[in-house]
């Protein structure tokens, strides 16, 4: 059955291969035929279009420079009496186009208020380019889309640049060679019997046929999909019950300079097909009635024979599914069913020899695997206990809020850690008439980056109150040195260190200054009170009544480098309701959204000018949810440490 189906199905499909060959070959000798032609079509043309051209050119250059050379009274003026006195026929029309596109003076009536731009960018583009060049441009033979007839159309720019002159000139012999080339289009299809149709369109933003066989928004779609992929758009519908197939092709033409884009629309009908499923249902028919039909009963007949010992089997299969492997299938017959069940009995005594053996097995590893648990339980504990004892000594080390609130009333803390501990800290002190406050960003996270922001906490304050370095970028260039010699005790060139920016406020809140070890500061302020530089800058991002200033750190860490020059101090002038946010690269850096990106530095900007006039509280609440919402259901990649204060 199987064999008989699959030839019948094999001559279905060689026949229509060979129904869809011919059709090719059909269109391919189409494309030739219409390729020929067109190109005589365009050297025809070419032959009227010199003397128009000429003509055009007279006109153009009598208007432009003569009787429009002052454009005071060029929309008023009577272009029909004018076009007279200048030797122009009725057949010959002057345009005056303003610069916004516009028709405002014309002999030919009906155009008169149209609007070219209205019609895209390629008008637009195109009348630009006119006034740029200033000198006489003219278009090859086109069809008017009101009168369906060949027109040849010129522009030149008046000397003031303020007016297009348009000329339109038709012409009687162009006209002839044009009904000639459409009665060749419409004959061309009656050589092919499953063609209905060949129409050629061209023109890439507003197809033009001159057949008069009009395209639907859909179709010109179509269109330009083959025109730009130059490649075959094919699509089936159903006209007066019958099946038919729409195909657009591009028709590639290297001689021809009339138009710059060429589509063929080939109507066709697939009746054939249609014929030959229908032949080959017949002869499927007969071979289901005289040959599959016998041979079905003959193979039910033999499966009768064999269905009673198979049912057996399978209900012994199911009893032995249930666990009884002791089952045994009873040997019935002489057949190959039988031999099925002698080796399905031995298969099953040594399935339940193995069963047993496996039993044990796995009895003893339950065993083992019970007491290497108790071991794992146990040793997690104590590293669980152990990174909980860190976070405790971590939040020890940390300033609490409320002693930077008690010198910073508007200010707040975002603290997020990735894991238990933290590589991000943040650093208030109050020394001598002095504030100083940080948000730093250690080598990693978790256990070792929690374990590098002890050594860099415990070096900055040991340059505060051990050196008394008062000055913040002398407090960054001892914290670096204490940094570095804390590592290098290790015997190796170790490059462990931390990002920071750092603020110093003077008791009378007059003077702040920043130093910056790769983080930046972002000040918020109202823009009544940016100077000419900040307005300038690049960096500064300005609201309708606040602006971002960004002040830079330095580009290298507290630690080893290449770099070791000392830090940079800035002196930021300070106004009244100004924001400062100090923060670490992990709100940015943070992926989420619905494209599973990073957050990055733009978007935390721009969210910190919408918030620009909320308190602090509010901020801080803000922040925190923008950062849940953009997360979602990712995973937190670092900690995360932002710092806001408004003086």
């Amino acid at each position: 059955m199987l064999i008989i189906g699959g030839i019948s199905l094999y001559n279905f499909w060689q026949k229509k291969k060979e129904i869809h060959e011919n059709r090719q070959e059909h269109l391919d000798q189409v494309k030739a035929e219409l390729k020929d032609f067109v190109v005589f079509f365009d050297n025809t043309v070419s032959e009227f279009e010199h003397k128009l051209s000429t003509q055009a050119e007279y006109f153009s250059d009598t208007l432009v420079n003569h009787i429009f050379a002052d454009t005071k009274d060029i929309e008023s003026t009577d272009l029909k009496e004018l076009r007279k006195v200048i030797g122009m026929t009725e057949d010959q029309d002057i345009y005056i186009v303003n610069k916004k596109g516009v028709i405002v003076n014309t002999t030919y009536e009906e155009d008169l208020g149209l609007d070219f731009f209205s019609f895209g960018e390629f008008f637009v583009n195109h009348f630009n380019h006119v006034w740029e060049v200033g000198t006489f441009v003219e278009d090859r033979i086109s069809l008017e889309m009101s009168t369906k007839r060949p027109k040849k159309y010129t522009y030149q720019s008046t000397l003031d640049k303020q007016y297009v002159v348009e000329l339109g000139l038709y012409d009687t012999y162009s006209e002839n060679v044009v009904e000639l080339f459409t009665q060749k289009l419409n004959s061309i299809a009656d050589k092919y019997r499953d063609i209905d149709t060949i129409s050629l369109y061209f023109g890439m933003d507003k197809f033009i046929n001159y057949q008069g066989h009009m395209l639907t928004d859909e179709q010109m779609q179509e269109a330009k999909t083959a025109l730009e992929n130059n490649a075959e758009f094919k699509k089936a519908y159903v006209d007066d019950g019958v099946t038919r197939t729409t195909l657009f092709m591009q028709l590639e033409l290297d001689d021809s300079a009339l138009q710059d884009d060429y589509v063929i629309r080939v109507k066709y009908n697939n009746e054939r097909e249609l014929e030959l499923v229908s032949a080959e249902v017949k002869l499927f028919g007969l071979l289901l009635l005289f040959i599959i039909i016998p041979i079905s009963l003959l193979i039910l007949w033999r499966a009768k024979v064999i269905a009673k010992p198979i049912s057996i089997l399978l209900e012994k299969m199911d009893v032995i599914r249930g666990g009884d492997l002791g089952t045994k299938v009873p040997v019935i017959g002489n057949n190959e069913v039988t031999d099925l069940a002698i080796h399905f009995n031995d298969m099953m005594a040594e399935l339940k020899q193995s069963h047993d053996t496996l039993e044990e097995k796995v009895a003893e590893r339950t065993r083992e695997l019970v007491e290497k648990n108790k071991v794992i339980e146990s040793t997690h504990k104590s590293i669980q206990d152990s990174i909980n004892y860190s976070k405790r000594l971590q939040n020890a080390v940390l300033p609490k809020e409320a002693e930077i609130t008690a010198h910073l009333a508007e200010s707040f803390v975002l603290f997020r850690p990735k894991d238990v501990v933290s590589g991000d800290f943040y650093w208030f002190e109050n020394h001598e008439k002095y504030d100083f406050i940080a948000a730093a960003d250690c080598t990693g996270h978790g256990v070792p980056g929690a374990m590098v922001s002890f050594v860099c906490n415990n070096a900055l304050n040991r340059s505060l109150y051990e050196f008394s370095k008062l000055s913040p970028e002398n407090v960054l260039q001892h914290t670096r040195e204490i940094v570095i010699e804390t590592f290098s005790k290790s015997g190796h060139d170790i490059k462990d260190g931390m990002d920071i920016a750092l603020c110093r406020l003077n008791k009378d809140r007059d003077e702040l200054l920043f130093v910056g070890a790769n983080n930046p500061l972002w000040i918020i302020r109202k823009n009544e009170h940016l100077s000419q530089k900040e307005l300038e800058d690049r960096k500064t991002i300005v609201g309708d009544s606040y602006s971002l200033i960004e002040i830079k750190g330095d580009k290298k860490p507290i630690g080893l480098h290449e770099d070791m020059t000392p830090f940079t101090c800035h002196n930021i002038p300070v106004y009244e309701g100004d924001t400062y946010y100090l923060f670490t690269d992990g709100y940015a850096d943070q992926f989420g959204g619905h494209k599973g990106k990073k957050l990055m530095y733009k978007p935390f900007k721009k969210l910190l000018l919408d918030m620009a006039e909320a308190s602090l509280e509010n901020q801080k609440q803000e922040l925190a949810h923008s950062f849940d919402t953009w997360m979602g259901d990712y995973e937190q990649v670092d900690d995360v440490c932002v710092i806001g204060f408004r003086l």
